[in-house]
């Protein structure tokens, strides 16, 4: 099944945002926060497999998990 990325929340470059997700400067932010993927998974309830996928761009980010990332590093 195809997914629709015409649907908002469906697009994988913005996580439903409407504006492209730069994973780098997400890995960066986090970096800056001193926090570890390990605790930013554990956080986020995500396993930090999952966390670099997300943070790697070879998972799908959503509005939902872009707001729990920052709230996870005190954004």
């Amino acid at each position: 099944m195809k997914t629709d990325y015409s649907r908002k929340e469906d697009c994988y470059r913005c996580g439903g945002t409407g504006k492209e997700i730069d994973f780098k400067a997400l890995v960066k932010i986090r970096e800056e926060a001193n926090k570890t993927q390990q605790e930013v998974a554990k956080k986020m309830d995500i396993s930090p497999t999952y966390l670099s996928d997300l943070e790697h761009g070879r998972r799908s980010w959503t509005g939902e998990k872009v707001e729990k990332f920052l709230e996870a590093i005190g954004k």
